[in-house]
């Protein structure tokens, strides 16, 4: 299944010089129109990908993906990941999701991470897969969460810390991602209660703290 990132996640950049009201209620200014012109590449690329149009999803991100559009790199990742419409490749998919990750793209971040973990298209590398799952577990993306509990269990990349993992998989879990139930209950053997009832607050401090921000997981 292919997975496509949001046109939803692009913001306007931070330095953008916002126009007159009046202005900004008689026509849109070209920044604005330029965005509306990515989302509709962006979109129109999704579309097409659904419908299993491999070629034209491709025609409508790769140009924004080399202007540096982080959605568009993402996807672009995912074509050469699945062998959509392009060779199979897991170099040219690291590559993108690579940019994608170094722009804050939760989903590149998370799908390099798992290929640092696993060592596709990059060399195994655990230091790197946890750096990247941890940025992508801070925005909230439940596999990555997961993935960088699976690597605090098991000392890979992190020092081993069962409460890590525990606290990662919980985060996860309250997210109804399944597979972090299951390793919650392996972790419980390893860990005395007092350990289990100090991180579950943790956790709960965690998702209070960051309940605005969550977002369904995919």
């Amino acid at each position: 299944m292919l997975m496509l990132g949001s046109t939803a996640w692009s913001e306007s950049s931070p330095e953008q010089v916002k126009e007159p009201a009046s202005q900004q209620a008689t026509e849109p200014s070209s920044q604005q129109a330029s965005e509306q012109v990515i989302e509709q590449a962006i979109d129109a690329g999704r579309e097409a990908a659904v419908k299993g149009d491999y070629a034209t999803a491709l025609a409508e991100w790769q140009p924004l993906a080399d202007k540096g559009n982080a959605i568009a790199q993402f996807n672009v990742g995912m074509l050469h990941a699945l062998g959509n419409g392009v060779p199979q490749s897991y170099d040219e998919a690291a590559k993108w999701f690579t940019k994608a990750a170094e722009q804050g793209q939760r989903d590149g971040q998370a799908k390099i991470g798992s290929m640092y973990a696993r060592g596709l298209g990059v060399e195994q590398d655990y230091e790197q897969a946890a750096k990247w799952l941890y940025e992508a577990a801070l925005q909230h993306h439940p596999h990555s969460q997961f993935e960088l509990g699976v690597l605090y269990a098991n000392g890979q990349g992190v020092g081993r810390d069962e409460s890590m993992a525990y606290f990662w998989f919980g985060v996860a879990a309250a997210q109804n991602y399944e597979p972090a139930y299951e390793g919650q209950k392996k972790l419980l053997e390893y860990m005395v209660p007092q350990q289990i009832e100090a991180v579950q607050k943790q956790v709960a401090e965690w998702l209070e703290a960051n309940s605005r921000d969550i977002w369904p997981a995919e």
